[in-house]
């Protein structure tokens, strides 16, 4: 029993021994990954720190790259600037250069002077349907004079081979040895600003057939400017309204005479003069909304302005303030999908501009390079109204057709007299025309229908001229 209590006593001291042994190996395991840990956690500290660093260098470093491209960026762009401004100088010159051989005996300065003012005096703007084209000089037809009636238009178009061609033709009969002349400016404006244009751009005052006395004095010229005559079935004008401005001096509070009926009309009452600001204001509204680009609001405004200005009292049929409220209601119609409206505005813009032709100087049946393009419009619009109404009311849609065929034949037939070397313009007109009369013969069952006809009661907005045979 002894010896057994002696080996137990010996065993357990063993075990104790390897027990203590055991846990100094464990605490001494835990103290070598207590250190491993603090190892890896300062290891990590140490790469985070450094991985900031590379950050915020390589932020820095992409922010100069950003600088040095938006520098480089302004740099090609004035280069590019420059480029440009080197191009045009260049064209310019070269423009030049059929009188290059006088530049080089020029060495004076009035006498280089002398060469711009003759070159901004007889150069003339080159315009065609899809825009400016800038300024050219055609030394031929530099020598026709001016007037505000010419016999001649100067018509535009693109050359391969000189860039620019330029054609005058005649727009009604000349007398053998009468002066074939064109006109410088807007022949529609008032005597005084054509005046004042011819005078600041080409340095001389006007004297022809109508800025002479007897010209001035025609009802017609007058109703540019003037107020409708309140006298039964007189197509004459009194006083001068200009649209934003008001009244001339002669003519607010002033007892007027009727140039055409020669009969003492009233003084222009405080009521005319509201109603007249009124349109004005509705215009001025109506156009800054065209211009912003919305025609939706700016129809109505315009619409009101035509109204007021047609009204009892108010500006003549003529006046150039109805004709530009017109033209900006027509377009704002057109670009809001209004079809009946545009044709309704559009033919009664077109017989406004027609009673004015023969005012500038155009012969009987001679339409301007403007007539015809509105005179498109309006075929373009009422093909629209057909189009729509089919199926509603065959009537509304054989009178639109009807009308669509009328206008674009018009206008087909004054694109041949005035543009006849435009040939892409006028094929793309005709083939809207063949397109119209299609529609028409199929509209009324493959019968023979006159373009111009009139379909009794179907409301059409352009109908046939007097005397015409429908």
């Amino acid at each position: 029993k002894m010896r057994e209590r002696l080996r137990k006593q010996e065993f357990e001291a063993e075990m104790a021994e390897i027990f203590r042994g055991a846990e100094a190996e464990i605490n001494k395991v835990a103290r070598e990954k207590e250190a491993a840990e603090r190892q890896e956690e300062q290891k990590e500290a140490r790469w985070e720190a450094e991985m900031n660093q590379i950050y915020v260098a390589t932020e820095k470093e992409i922010q100069k790259i950003e600088r040095a491209a938006v520098a480089e960026r302004r740099a090609v762009q004035q280069a590019i600037e420059k480029a440009r401004k080197a191009a045009e100088d260049a064209e310019a010159v070269q423009a030049l250069m059929p009188i290059s051989h006088k530049l080089r005996e020029v060495e004076a300065l009035d006498t280089l002077a002398e060469l711009i003012c003759l070159l901004e005096t007889h150069a003339l703007a080159v315009g065609t349907e899809e825009g400016s084209l800038g300024l050219a000089l055609f030394p031929r037809t530099a020598a026709f004079n001016h007037s505000c009636a010419a016999s001649c238009v100067v018509s535009f178009r693109p050359d391969p081979g000189i860039g620019c061609a330029a054609s005058v033709r005649t727009i009604r009969h000349v007398a053998p040895g009468e002066e074939l002349t064109i006109c410088y400016i807007d022949p529609l404006a008032a005597r005084p600003e054509r005046q004042l244009a011819l005078l600041e751009d080409f340095g001389f005052a006007c004297a022809c057939e109508r800025c002479s006395p007897e010209g001035v004095c025609r009802p017609l010229e007058q109703g540019l400017v003037g107020l409708a005559c309140p006298g039964p079935a007189c197509d004459g004008s009194i006083g001068e309204w200009r649209p934003l401005e008001g009244f001339s001096s002669h003519t607010a509070g002033a007892r007027l005479v009727c140039a055409a009926c020669g009969e003492l009309r009233g003084a222009i009452s405080a009521a005319q003069q509201a109603v007249l600001g009124a349109a004005d204001d509705a215009f001025e509204k109506g156009a800054q909304h065209y211009r912003d680009q919305r025609p939706a609001q700016a129809l109505p405004l315009l619409r009101q302005s035509l109204e007021l200005r047609r009204g009892v009292g108010g500006l003549h049929a003529a006046h150039l303030g109805t004709l530009e409220a017109l033209d900006l209601a027509a377009r704002a119609a057109l670009a809001t999908g209004a079809w009946a409206g545009a044709t309704e505005l559009l033919a009664e813009l077109v017989a406004a501009r027609r009673c004015l032709q023969p005012v500038v100087g155009y012969g009987p049946g001679v339409d301007s390079f403007d007539v015809a393009m509105l005179l498109v419009d309006l075929g373009r619009a009422s093909l629209e109204v057909a189009g729509t109404s089919g199926r509603r009311d065959g009537a509304v849609a054989v009178a639109a057709r009807q009308v669509a065929c009328r206008a674009l034949r018009e206008a087909v037939a004054a694109l041949e007299l005035g543009l006849p070397d435009r040939p892409s313009l006028l094929q793309d007109v005709r083939g809207l025309r063949r397109e119209a009369e299609a529609g028409l013969e199929t509209e009324v069952g493959g019968g023979k229908a006159s373009p111009g006809g009139i379909v009794e009661g179907a409301g059409c907005l352009y109908p046939a001229a007097e005397g015409e045979a429908v």
